[in-house]
């Protein structure tokens, strides 16, 4: 079985007076990533590989998640994920090798919740409903397939497992 994960970066400051790619987490940013990686470690969703954004707050978000996590998979940074639609995301996932059965991505919007409500089509759950209502800051939708690896995801084989956001955390 086949899974993916797709987690958008947590809160940013905006008045910190950085270009767009350089904009680092707020608190609030910092607390939610912390809650999302103990979740992670909780559920042992841990991935093979982790692929994140080169912007500052989508490698801030991760090097806070890892901090939760025992088990720390490989991390390829990769600048096509910053600004990325949601066609160039599944360009990505497509290219992994058959040995990645779980991936992780850490990324943006619009191109994540674009990229989630294409993979979730056709999909009525109460957490399909969510993403499309607004895909937040640190929210985590975890997708799930039984093709072998995730480069064989497609929006015909992908089943939206979980919608995970900060605000429903309670750890």
């Amino acid at each position: 079985m086949a899974m993916l994960m797709l987690l958008r970066h947590a809160k940013s400051d905006w008045g910190s007076g950085h270009r767009d790619h350089d904009r680092p987490l707020n608190q609030r940013g910092r607390a939610a990533a912390a809650k999302m990686g103990a979740f992670i470690a909780e559920e042992r969703l841990i991935p093979d590989q982790i692929i994140c954004s080169t912007a500052a707050r989508a490698r801030e978000t991760l090097d806070v998640l890892l901090g939760e996590v025992s088990d720390h998979p490989p991390v390829t940074y990769e600048a096509s994920l910053y600004g990325a639609a949601a066609s160039t995301i599944m360009q990505l996932i497509a290219a992994q090798g058959p040995e990645i059965k779980a991936l992780m991505l850490v990324g943006h919007n619009p191109g994540f919740e674009d990229c989630a409500m294409q993979l979730a089509a056709g999909d009525s759950s109460q957490d399909s409903q969510e993403i499309r209502r607004k895909y937040p800051t640190c929210g985590l939708a975890i997708f799930q397939s039984p093709e072998g690896s995730v480069a064989d995801l497609t929006a015909h084989s992908a089943v939206l497992n979980r919608f995970m956001t900060p605000r429903l955390l309670t750890l």
